[in-house]
């Protein structure tokens, strides 16, 4: 390495007048580039500024129509327990959802608006729609995580499945799908015995064997017996069993949902058979069928059955649906003149303010009663109701 020559290490004050000479020719490039970098930086400010006031409105606007902060709608109103879907409320967000939906393209809330607009659009009974609007979301924004939101009703299933499922099964039983008119059979009969009467039941094995073996399984155990008729709707349907949940004298767990007694749905039954007057199918819960409960139709059709509840057979004969329409005709609380302004009155508007209970319920084969019942039979078809 060569020597240090202390002569050859140039003097400050010349490096520093050097360094202003090169410093005051390039100053208007300099402050040229500063300033460039600065309005740069400024716009970008600007920029996000506007994007985010833009994103801002359009939330605000977003939850405006989903809260429905104007009239203060909901898509389900609830009676009692039970939720009844608000088509008018619905068709008018969806409107509102449409428009939003073009100034929100692009924006980090599009997939959000899409979500619930097909929600308004299966609740007013438009499927195809929210089928177009889901696979508009599912296309453009698969990786969202509106896309992992769970269904409410599954720890399996998102939300987006749930809802196209949904609508999937009720097109395909209003789209032209041929329908099955099922035939009982008559071996095997459920007799139900009330404080109104008693009825028989037919089952459909064929179509919906797990059903029916349900049915067959909780008569014999004695869990049907003592249960009420907990939910009458005059003319249209009415529901029984529920379990200890209905045994009480409080009104208030009838409806609880047992995920013990939860009953996957029967497809050949559910797709292709309409509920018509006599059918007894299925009552739906948060996780599934009830095995421990049952509805009968009593109206001439109930469409909204359709594709959701599975029916797994009907009343015998004219003296089984004379009987299921005197106690569809029991007086509830909602109509009840002595519980008018009380609290039952609104909160439980279909139970029957006087217990309508099935003493019991036994399984007949070939006109004898088949064994394997659990409880005492002695009693069954006699006035005598079960011991407590």
């Amino acid at each position: 390495m060569a020597p240090l020559n202390p002569e050859a290490i140039p003097d400050i004050a010349v490096v520093r007048e050097d360094l202003f000479q090169i410093l005051e020719r390039r100053r208007v490039a300099i402050l040229s580039g500063f300033a460039v970098v600065v309005l740069g930086s400024l716009g970008l400010l600007a920029w996000v500024s506007v994007g985010r006031d833009r994103e801002d409105r359009l939330r605000a606007e977003y939850h405006a129509i989903v809260d429905d902060l104007a009239q203060g709608r909901t898509l389900y109103s609830y009676v009692g327990n039970e939720a009844v879907p608000q088509k008018d409320a619905a068709v008018d967000q969806a409107k509102k959802l449409e428009e939003l939906r073009v100034r929100a393209a692009g924006s980090g809330i599009e997939p959000l608006v899409l979500l619930q607009l097909a929600l308004r659009h299966q609740v007013a009974g438009e499927d195809a729609k929210a089928l177009s609007v889901l696979g508009e979301l599912r296309a453009k924004f698969a990786d969202s995580p509106v896309m992992a939101i769970q269904a409410y009703d599954s720890e399996t299933s998102t939300l987006v499945d749930r809802l196209e499922g949904i609508s999937k099964r009720r097109m395909a039983f209003t789209g032209g799908k041929k329908t099955v008119v099922p035939k009982p059979d008559l071996a095997t009969v459920a007799l139900v015995e009330t404080d109104l009467g008693s009825f028989k039941v037919a089952f459909y094995p064929d179509i919906a064997p797990k059903h029916v073996e349900a049915f067959v399984a909780q008569a014999k155990s004695g869990g049907f017996n003592g249960t009420q008729v907990y939910s009458v709707r005059r003319g249209e349907w009415i529901e029984l069993g529920g379990g200890d949940r209905t045994r009480d004298a409080s009104p208030r767990d009838d409806r609880e949902d047992d995920p013990a007694v939860a009953l996957a749905p029967e497809d050949a039954s559910r797709l292709f058979v309409k509920h018509r007057r006599r059918t007894v199918t299925s009552v739906r819960l948060l996780s599934g069928d009830q095995g421990d409960r049952f509805a009968v139709v009593l109206a001439e059709n109930r469409a909204d059955f359709d594709a959701s509840n599975t029916p797994f057979g009907e009343l015998l004969d004219d003296e089984s649906a004379a009987v299921a329409d005197r106690i569809g005709s029991a007086m509830t609380y909602s109509q009840d003149a002595a519980w008018v302004g009380r609290k039952e009155e609104k909160d439980f508007p279909h139970t029957p303010s006087r217990p309508v209970v099935i003493r019991r319920v036994s399984i007949w084969k070939e006109g004898v009663i088949a064994p394997g019942h659990t409880w005492d039979t002695s009693r069954v078809g006699t006035d005598q109701p079960e011991p407590k």
